[in-house]
């Protein structure tokens, strides 16, 4: 987990490391890698104490389409939107490219991609877990 502090210029350090303690964050889980958490705290004029803001990254599953790169899977994530006019739900399919180091993705497996830094032009994805294998 990387913990990333989304401040103003107004704000200080200290007054973000104080709302990341009122949140029970530690700032050692920057160590970790996966998911990044976002602390923004924002005051208004009701409120006496910082609301406080936390999004993990985004995680995508999908289907791996190819394989045929080293250490490379290209992952296919369907997602359903609703067409603006007609209210119908439109299927839409991006692809994503995926380091998968162990090679342990085949076409047609049900995977689990989560963000990391980019790794090439285009990968910006590693292969997290296997959900279920293809038959």
């Amino acid at each position: 987990m990387r913990v990333t502090l989304c401040r103003t210029q107004s704000q200080t350090t200290e007054t973000c490391a104080r709302v990341l303690e009122m949140a029970n964050i530690s700032p050692s889980l920057s160590s970790l890698w996966g998911t990044q958490l976002r602390a923004s705290p924002h005051l208004t004029s009701r409120q006496t104490q910082p609301r406080i803001l936390i999004q993990a990254a985004q995680e995508l599953e999908g289907i791996v389409s190819s394989t045929k790169m080293q250490k490379t899977a290209v992952v296919s994530v369907i997602r359903l939107v609703k067409h603006p006019k007609y209210h119908k739900r439109i299927r839409k399919t991006k692809k994503f490219y995926a380091h998968d180091e162990e090679e342990i993705c085949s076409e047609g497996d049900f995977v689990r991609i989560i963000p990391t830094r980019p790794l090439s032009k285009t990968k910006r994805f590693a292969v997290a877990e296997v959900i279920r294998a293809a038959k």
